[in-house]
């Protein structure tokens, strides 16, 4: 879809994919951002931009060395696909490819601790016609992502791709082959390397989804995913940081893939002129894959999980089960009568007296929201697939505690400008300086929120499975 830059004076240009005139209002809040000291390169309308909070709702702010708490909103980042996905029977596949092929996969996942594990998951097409930016690695590797898409750090934490900086330490993949052809993957967390299948086998997978040996992996996925991904030649396993990915064939030399230490680096950003539907993954257990790139990525903020069903087998039930689903999962302003277990023993909580002094109340009305259904593009949705599969899905975010926590930190910033006179266009323009206590306060914050919001769709899908 083309885009068009706009016909208004201000410092950085405002360049639209909304495919319509702007309003007068819609206007002048784009004339306002684009006149921010801090934003990077320009500022991006999507097709559905609209009148928000200062900003423009589907507006994309990219920003350096600052960030505005009132424009950021946390959406599903992704890759093109043609972003390669290492899985446990040695090879490497494209986002693409998994996507079509509509089955449950078993890809690399990192825990908080650094350690590599195996974890289900599935793929989808997540978003269309997406403005994109190039992550360049310092194995040479790219990887062409949403601006949003969190990369995981080499302490565990997360980043989205436009904060990344030259030199940022990324969580590694690293990976080679033994004298007999077996993978080997080198743990972030003691830097000793050890077998796949170890690795398989020590996670926690029902033994009969697991292929018992390299081969039969092979085997077992060129099976499932029933041709729609190319074949590899000549080895056991290939998981290689210098495969080329146009053609797919093995690296020449696999078993030396390392580069420098136990990390990746980034070496540069680059924004893309071009749009791409973008395709990403989802993590039930870990929230995050492996790239076959090098590093660890987030998963996207849907949950999705594949049935056993087919549509047939639902016939007459479909009532009952919302009903059902109506009972267990509370929505909009509503919360859970009895706190379950898990939402007890999340490990979050014990960070809760960390956050901004605003929020110290909603303890108690954060925990009986843990598990329930928010408002406005928020879902639950009992789906079928191309083949009559059911498929459970679904969407939420932090809910009511993370809803104040940036009321807190919007308030915090309007305050910090009237005592700074610094000059603003719209009070709710009011931003946070990096290096200074109140953006590490606002970014420790946000990050509890996006926590937060992953285990309330955790909880709900747990229930969602128990109904269906």
């Amino acid at each position: 879809m083309p885009y068009e830059k706009l016909d208004i004076s201000t410092p950085k240009p405002v360049l639209s994919w909304a495919n319509h005139s702007l309003a007068a209002q819609e206007t002048q809040m784009a004339k306002n951002v684009a006149s921010l000291p801090f934003v990077f390169k320009h500022v991006a309308l999507m097709p559905d931009v609209h009148l928000g909070k200062g900003s423009l709702v589907g507006s994309v702010i990219a920003t350096k060395d600052a960030i505005l708490p009132a424009a950021v909103g946390v959406d599903i980042g992704c890759f093109t696909g043609d972003t390669l996905v290492p899985l446990v029977d040695g090879k490497s596949y494209t986002l693409e490819a998994l996507a079509s092929s509509q089955r449950e996969i078993i890809v690399y996942s990192c825990t908080q601790t650094g350690k590599i594990v195996a974890a289900k998951a599935t793929a989808k097409l997540t978003r269309r016609n997406q403005l994109l930016l190039k992550v360049v690695l310092d194995n040479s590797q790219e990887i062409k992502c949403t601006l949003d898409h969190r990369f995981m750090l080499r302490d565990g934490s997360y980043l989205e791709a436009r904060d990344l900086k030259p030199g940022t330490s990324l969580m590694p993949f690293y990976s080679q082959t033994d004298k007999d052809g077996y993978t080997l993957i080198q743990q972030p967390y003691s830097g000793r390397w050890q077998k796949a299948d170890g690795i398989i086998s020590s996670s926690d997978i029902p033994a009969s989804d697991i292929p018992a040996s390299d081969i039969p992996a092979s085997e077992w996925l060129e099976s499932q995913l029933l041709g729609t991904v190319a074949s590899f030649r000549g080895y056991r396993t290939v998981i290689d940081h210098h495969i080329d990915h146009h053609n797919l064939a093995p690296a020449e030399h696999p078993s030396s893939n390392l580069v420098g230490g136990a990390n990746h680096k980034v070496v540069k950003i680059l924004p893309l002129q071009e749009r791409q539907d973008v395709y990403c993954l989802t993590v039930p257990e870990y929230h995050n894959f492996a790239l076959t790139a090098g590093v660890f990525v987030h998963n996207c903020g849907m949950s999705a999980i594949k049935t056993p069903f087919v549509a047939d087998q639902l016939e007459g039930k479909l009532k009952k089960i919302r009903l059902e689903i109506e009972a267990a999962i509370p929505v909009g302003f509503n919360e859970n009568k009895d706190i379950e277990k898990p939402v007890v023993n999340w490990q979050g909580w014990r960070d809760f007296k960390e956050l901004h002094p605003g929020v110290q109340r909603l303890d108690g009305k954060s925990m009986k929201q843990l598990g329930s259904l928010g408002g406005g593009n928020h879902f639950i949705e009992l789906c079928l697939d191309t083949e009559n599969q059911v498929w459970l899905m679904l969407h939420s975010g932090s809910r009511h505690i993370g809803n104040q926590l940036a009321k807190c930190h919007i308030n915090t910033a309007k305050e910090l400008a009237k005592l700074a006179h610094t000059k603003l266009p719209d009070r709710d323009l009011a931003y946070f300086v990096a290096g200074t206590p109140e953006f590490s306060a606002y970014w420790r914050d946000l990050q509890w929120a996006q926590n937060y919001a992953r285990y309330n769709r955790d909880i709900m899908m747990a229930r969602f499975k128990r109904i269906v």
